[in-house]
């Protein structure tokens, strides 16, 4: 049977009978409780926001039915949004076909109109922004000398607002929910309010153990010297911002980018924390302009810090302590990943020579592999440690005398910013963002306790794939372009002598030649065409011979793994692909 539960968010898994009345029983119990709260008098309803309809407001589906029309509604549009590939006319048909098929007459909407009005009131608000195709602002009022909402043209790039002369049709527009009502909602039913209550985030943990980030130093910083210092603990709301590039479509052939933006409120147990509509709020969803994705998110974040500083020293109903209190809303922390870190804090890439977005290491560009190569893999040793002497298995091979990179100066960084935005010609800033890292100011430097080296932190999801499942193909040569790695390692010191024999005419008579295209030579061009030759490069220092992977292999078979990770022994030397089919099961780990 399928369990739509609210209290274990099943979101209409296949369950046994009797999970699934379990469940349901805990849905009453959530629900006869929220009612009861709602119900009572001496909580007051100053919010304007209702997290569920009381039992007065519940329509029964038809007579004599324990189910509502509300609810009925709300699984429909559970479903609607569990499965990416439905649109709206197909929970418009859905929506009339249960209708029909339910016992008549019934109070169940006929479309999805009709079921809109029934529960409008407890969906949260959204606003419409027109925005421009490159993405360059938003045709509202930011300022008094900053007013675009009569322009025709966007005041950056000058592309067209509308889809033609006369229209008042946009080419794209941005939905933007306000995360005041959000707070609203969340602060005016007591028990999400007593979920979200900040009382308990200045709480260390008993024994010293770190399970969570608000059990380290910097969350208590940010308490006792940061921007909630002395604020009243009912109404501190410290979030958490997260964003990411992705396709809604299942057809990976047909390639649309949306950039969801969240925010997630830090205070809550972890448990609560990643539920959405509870610990995860939705601000925006930015679109891409055809198949590109949006190039630039500032927009969007312009508008939301501007509430977030708006909402700042706001006084807002709580009704879990049943007053009204003075809130704080800060971000406090950010997670993304590098390439989305680059994109909110204007940061040069992952492959820029100053891609390390908190110290100052310069990388090494390779023309062979079109990267960044980072060699300081001997700089945080001691100055006395044995692998810093002369060693050829190390890039160069001479003794390393480096010394760690030293950390971002937050000021520093300031000052690269708008010695950035100062410049006038584009070739005197991408020669500024190759020195430095840094591009433009962003829109979170108008908080002013933020610091980007201190909340924000690179999400390291991919991590487990690139360095277990590319570092095993690469020292086991399963790699496309292996032998530009090893003529990358000729250029660092690390391969010597490399032989270049010619191939021989009888192999090449045997070999099947490659369809190509017919080009014409002059006569010239056949007279001094050199001989098809090979590279034979020697072995690398750390590169396995067939020996060394079946070695590898019986030293990965003797491994024994607790029974909470969920992996077993395996020959992943000699068959690296073994390692792709578990790389889930890695990830969790």
């Amino acid at each position: 049977m399928e369990c739509h539960c609210i209290s274990y968010g099943c979101r209409g898994a296949i369950k046994t009978k009797r999970t699934v009345f379990n469940h349901s029983e805990k849905d009453k119990k959530l629900q006869d409780n929220v009612q009861a709260r709602q119900g009572d008098a001496s909580l007051p309803q100053e919010s304007g926001f209702k997290f569920w309809p009381s039992k007065s407001e519940l329509i029964p589906l038809f007579d004599g039915s324990p189910k509502s029309v509300q609810k009925e509604i709300a699984r429909k549009i559970e479903t609607f949004c569990d499965n990416n590939g439905h649109t709206k006319d197909s929970l418009d048909r859905a929506i009339h076909d249960y209708q029909q098929d339910i016992v008549q007459p019934n109070n169940f909407p006929s479309s999805l109109r009709n079921a809109k009005k029934l529960v409008g009131k407890y969906l949260l608000p959204t606003d419409t922004y027109e925005s421009c195709i490159n993405d360059c602002c938003l045709f509202r009022k930011i300022s008094d000398d900053k007013d675009y909402r009569k322009l025709l043209k966007c005041p950056v790039c000058g592309e067209d607002r509308y889809v033609s002369e006369g229209s008042k049709i946009a080419r794209k527009r941005i939905t933007y929910i306000r995360l005041k009502e959000q707070l609203q909602k969340r602060f005016g039913e007591a028990n999400l309010a007593k979920i979200i209550h900040a009382g308990d985030a200045q709480m260390k943990s008993p024994d010293g153990i770190l399970r969570d980030f608000k059990d380290g130093q910097a969350w208590q910083k940010w308490f006792s010297t940061g921007c909630f210092q002395g604020s009243d603990p009912s109404g501190a709301v410290p979030l958490g911002f997260s964003t990411d590039g992705l396709n809604p479509n299942k057809n990976p052939h047909i390639q649309k980018s949306l950039w969801p933006v969240f925010l997630s409120f830090l205070a809550m147990k972890g448990k609560y924390r990643h539920i959405l509509g509870i610990g995860l709020a939705l601000v925006s969803i930015i679109p891409g302009w055809k198949r590109a994705e949006p190039k630039s998110l500032y927009p969007v974040l312009e508008l939301m810090v501007d509430e977030l500083l708006e909402l700042t020293g706001s006084t807002m109903f709580n009704a879990y302590v049943n007053a009204p209190v003075e809130v704080k809303v800060s971000i406090l922390h950010s997670v993304c990943d590098i390439p989305a870190t680059a994109k909110v804090y204007s940061l040069a890439g992952q492959n820029a020579l100053r891609a390390c977005p908190y110290c100052d290491e310069v990388g090494i560009h390779s023309k062979i592999l079109c990267k960044t190569i980072h060699q300081t893999n001997r700089t945080y040793l001691d100055m006395d440690h044995p692998l810093r002497k002369p060693d050829p298995r190390f890039p160069n091979g001479d003794r390393c005398f480096s010394v760690p990179p030293q950390r971002i100066d937050p000021e520093n960084e300031i000052q690269a910013r708008t010695d950035y935005e100062d410049l006038q010609k584009k070739t005197h800033k991408k020669a500024q963002l190759k020195q430095t890292g840094f591009a433009g100011h962003y829109p979170f430097e108008r908080d002013p306790f933020h610091v980007r080296i201190d909340q924000s932190t690179v999400d390291a999801m991919h991590t487990p794939a690139d360095v277990t499942e590319t570092v095993l193909n690469t020292i086991t040569g399963n790699v496309d372009n292996f032998d530009k790695v090893k003529q990358h390692e000729v250029d660092c010191g690390r391969i010597r002598n490399p032989r270049i024999i010619p191939l021989s005419s009888k192999s090449g008579q045997n070999a099947k030649p490659k369809p190509r295209k017919i080009q014409r030579k002059s006569e010239s061009d056949k007279a001094t065409s050199a001989p098809v030759t090979k590279v034979v490069y020697p072995k690398a220092p750390w590169e396995l011979s067939d020996s060394d992977k079946k070695e590898a292999d019986r030293v990965a078979l003797s491994i024994s793994y607790p029974p909470a990770v969920d992996l077993d022994q395996d020959t992943y030397f000699t068959k690296p692909k073994l390692l792709k089919t578990k790389m889930d099961r890695i990830l969790k780990v």
